[in-house]
């Protein structure tokens, strides 16, 4: 009764797939290099970035010495606050950060405007236009 069992059960059990699976390219940069480029690139600090993302500072350095790694939702939430695809931080595609701002002083003075009351953001704007106006 027994033998009749198994080759019952092991009769109708789906046959190992003989496929082989796509392979990742050669050269596959870290996770945590790629996030430590397009972080700096982006002008955030581990400080800043982590804020972003409502998690601490030491969560973000462990992504960038890859001791960590994120899952799927992390991933995305990196993505949607870096501005960049998910393909981009896996390093599948070529981070575009030669037409990013390299000056991170800039971008994080501009971080900070945004977060001033439209009053002031006017005036600001106004200084700008007026330096840009007049060279």
């Amino acid at each position: 009764m027994f033998f009749v069992n198994y080759l019952y059960y092991t009769y109708d059990m789906p046959k190992a797939s003989k496929t082989v699976p796509i392979p990742l390219p050669e050269k596959l940069p870290q996770f945590g290099d790629q996030l430590s480029k397009i972080r700096k690139a982006k002008g955030f600090t581990q400080y800043s970035l982590a804020d972003a993302l409502n998690v601490s500072r030491k969560q973000i350095a462990d992504y960038e010495r890859n001791i960590a790694r994120p899952n799927s939702e992390m991933l995305i939430r990196f993505a949607m606050v870096l501005k960049v695809s998910a393909d981009t931080l896996l390093g599948l595609k070529e981070a575009d950060i030669s037409s990013e701002t390299s000056n991170t002083r800039f971008t994080k003075r501009l971080r900070e405007l945004e977060a001033l009351p439209e009053s002031r953001k006017r005036t600001v704007i106004s200084i700008i236009d007026e330096i840009i106006k007049n060279g």
